[in-house]
């Protein structure tokens, strides 16, 4: 409805109305849970084009004190309390109990945390801002973020699966969690990163009774190949049956594991976050993987084929690999025979 009545917009409507309906789909961005785009509307909607001295205050209000709640789902807390002190001064210093709790909030984590809870701020950090995030307010420190899609109810969980997540010291950075790869020195978001892969492989008969095949790796460094990811897993499974399995199971398992094997012959199928189908070669970096599957695209970055033909539904809505439940991503992988056969 909002976009309709901006694509609907003409040069004679007037600023303040164009700058309220942007307010309105920001904010319903924001409860579906899409804080980049959300937060690409909050910054087109206080730019200068938009927001001038004589604006409606109490519009300017909510746009910033939105701003600072996206800043902090993005664990970017210094800019959500330098966009609350804007917000707070706005407000004459009279503050709802809900706008001080956030404020307590901010100051408590600036303040300091444990070491655990540092590490997952900078690595969402690290992970999910990008370039395009910055719209309109321009970071370097976050240019060489990665631009995953990670949900805001997974934000919690992040980077744990969902409900298991270890004790404070429990945590070891060479289990399948995503980590940063140096421990060295504080972790910047340029520092590698290493992230968990879901590998699913629809085609793969791994028992006697048709299940899908699918296993999750340890971490795999982001300067890793996709085929790094699944190398020997498939042959591993099979040898892993006992030769008098059921119905010579053993035995027919193997071709299809060396099929999958094979990446002359192998397709690899990524899904990111908004339904796209992106055929990658399984040479590709975890890292190019990242960056050529982000929308709005990338300068420098790969293009991958799209399987799915379907023009985008709108074209300023951001898209990239979603971090599944928060903590790995997936990948099918496909032996082309089977593929072409679709």
């Amino acid at each position: 409805m909002y976009t309709k009545a901006l694509f609907g917009a003409t040069s004679s409507t007037p600023p303040e109305t164009k700058r309220s309906i942007l307010s309105n789909r920001s904010q319903s961005y924001l409860l579906l849970g899409d804080i980049h785009t959300a937060l690409r509307d909050t910054n087109i909607a206080l730019s200068d084009e938009f927001t001038k001295p004589s604006s409606p205050k109490w519009v300017t209000l909510k746009l910033h004190y939105r701003r600072a709640k996206i800043y902090s789902h993005m664990a970017r807390y210094e800019e959500a309390q330098a966009e609350f002190d804007v917000f707070e001064k706005f407000r004459g210093g009279y503050l709802a109990p809900e706008e001080k709790k956030f404020k307590q909030d901010i100051k408590v984590t600036l303040a300091g945390t444990d070491k655990e809870t540092r590490e997952k701020h900078a690595l969402i950090r690290a992970v999910d801002v990008s370039y395009y995030t910055s719209l309109l307010s321009f970071h370097s420190k976050y240019l060489q973020s990665r631009g995953l899609i990670l949900p805001i109810a997974s934000r919690a969980n992040f980077p744990f699966p969902p409900g298991s997540q270890p004790s404070p010291g429990d945590y070891k950075p060479d289990e399948k969690y995503m980590s940063f790869d140096t421990t060295s020195g504080p972790c910047t978001n340029d520092s590698p990163i290493s992230i968990p892969i879901h590998i699913i492989a629809p085609y793969f008969l791994h028992n006697p009774y048709g299940d899908q095949f699918h296993a999750w790796t340890r971490a795999v460094s982001e300067s890793d190949t996709i085929g790094t990811a699944f190398k020997g897993l498939f042959e591993s499974y099979a040898s892993a049956q006992p030769s008098d399995s059921v119905y010579g199971f053993a035995e027919n398992c193997r071709n299809p594991a060396l099929h999958h094997e094979d990446l002359r012959n192998t397709v690899v199928l990524v899904t990111t976050h908004r339904g796209r189908i992106l055929v990658v070669p399984p040479d590709t970096s975890i890292k190019d993987l990242i960056a050529g599957a982000q929308w709005p695209r990338v300068h420098g970055s790969k293009e991958f084929n799209d399987e799915r033909k379907v023009k985008r539904r709108h074209e300023f809505e951001f898209d990239g690999i979603e971090l599944q439940d928060g903590w790995y991503i997936d990948v099918y992988v496909i032996p082309k025979k089977c593929l072409d056969s679709q």
